[in-house]
């Protein structure tokens, strides 16, 4: 069967219109004017536009690392060692670090002893000239034989609690003998002018103590070298007696005169003292030592020179020379020294032990003052001492 779409198509628009009428009828039940208004679409607000500020300032360096605790705050490194982390940075910074020695828990005193072999020589002592009257051979000037003689040193010492300083006091011991005599059928005595002699001799005693107090710091000026400036006081006093004597004799050996010339020599000194130790420290334990001083004292000589002629054929004595001089006046002293030091810490660095074996000099100019006829106050020489010194010093 066929259908006829042309008959169809009125059909259905009527269809179409009849329940277009019906769905419209349905909804005008509610008014218009109360149905809600259709959703608005909302935009998103706009974003706020970003305010314009500085730039931030370049981040700060970080900070350097901290240093690690010491081990023992209470103590400075020891000698040769300088801590690199903590000695030197921060505003508090320590330009010359403390070189001690010091030890940890411990009164901060020291005690040095000293054992010394010096040779004590005076200039000037000259007693007799051979080779004087028809010489058969050169002669010589003969003067008293002087040797190593053993002495001491005692010292005692406190670290400050203030930047590092000590205060040191020391006193040294020393005493001297030294003799000669000759025989010559052509000598000259020189004390005074007399017959010509075949005898002469001389001997000198000399006792020399000193006092030394100084202020210093020992510090470090690099790695492995400190420096100790100080200053301070010496004081002396001393002590020489000097007597000699020429013997005439007849052609056999009996003796003829004598004739004895004694002087006493006592002197003090006081006055000034600086100086600098230093320590050229090889590692912890070792190093090398080298320290001078110079002193300007005020000084006092007190001379008595008494003259004898002793005749054997009249068995008396004479005195032909009674005098003394009493003056004062400055001299300058220079001590000098060189040598070896090991030293170690031990029990925890509560204690602290050195040895220093080296060698001493002191020349104290224009000591000898000895009376001579015609030149009451000549300088006749100098003293001069020099030997091996052995130091040993204690910490606690």
């Amino acid at each position: 069967m066929k259908i006829n779409l042309k008959k169809l198509l009125p059909a259905v628009a009527i269809f179409c219109g009849c329940m277009t009428t019906v769905l419209s009828a349905a909804s005008c039940g509610e008014p218009e004017c109360n149905r809600p208004p259709p959703p608005q679409r909302q935009c998103p607000a706009p974003a706020p536009e970003p305010e314009c500020k500085p730039p931030p300032p370049p981040c700060p360096p970080p900070p350097p690392a901290p240093c690690p605790p010491p081990k023992k705050p209470c103590c400075p490194p020891p000698a040769g060692i300088i801590d690199s982390c903590c000695e030197n940075k921060g505003p508090a910074r320590i330009i010359t670090p403390n070189a001690g020695p010091r030890v940890c828990m411990g009164a901060d005193v020291f005690i040095t002893a000293d054992f010394i072999l010096w040779t004590p020589r005076e200039e000037g002592l000259e007693y007799a000239m051979t080779g004087a009257f028809n010489p058969s051979s050169q002669g010589s000037l003969r003067e008293p034989d002087f040797g190593i003689e053993p002495g001491f040193k005692v010292g005692l010492g406190l670290n400050l609690g203030h930047d590092g300083w000590d205060v040191f006091a020391e006193y040294t011991w020393l005493t001297s003998s030294a003799n000669d005599s000759v025989r010559s059928n052509s000598m000259a005595w020189l004390w005074r002018t007399i017959a010509p002699p075949q005898r002469a001799s001389a001997n000198w005693d000399f006792d020399f103590s000193v006092i030394d107090l100084e202020l210093g710091r020992n510090f470090f000026v690099s790695q492995y070298l400190t420096l100790r400036p100080h200053y301070g006081f010496k004081g002396t006093w001393q002590d020489q007696d000097y007597t000699s004597r020429a013997e005439v004799r007849d052609a056999a050996d009996n003796l003829v005169s004598r004739d004895t010339m004694k002087q006493d020599f006592d002197y003090w000194g006081f006055g000034v003292r600086t100086g600098m130790d230093t320590a050229w420290h090889f590692n912890k334990s070792w190093s090398l030592y080298g320290n001078f001083a110079i002193s300007a004292l005020w000084s006092g000589f007190d001379i008595d020179r008494k003259d004898t002629l002793f005749t054997q054929a009249t068995d008396t004595t004479t005195t032909l020379l009674n005098t003394e001089n009493n003056f004062h006046t400055v001299l300058p002293v220079l001590e000098l020294a060189i040598g070896l030091r090991w030293e170690m810490w031990f029990s925890n660095d509560d204690y602290h032990f050195g040895i220093d074996a080296g060698w001493e000099e002191q020349v104290w100019w224009g000591m000898n003052r000895l009376i001579v006829q015609g030149q009451p106050q000549r300088d006749n020489g100098d003293l001069t001492m020099q030997g091996l010194t052995l130091k040993f010093r204690f910490d606690f």
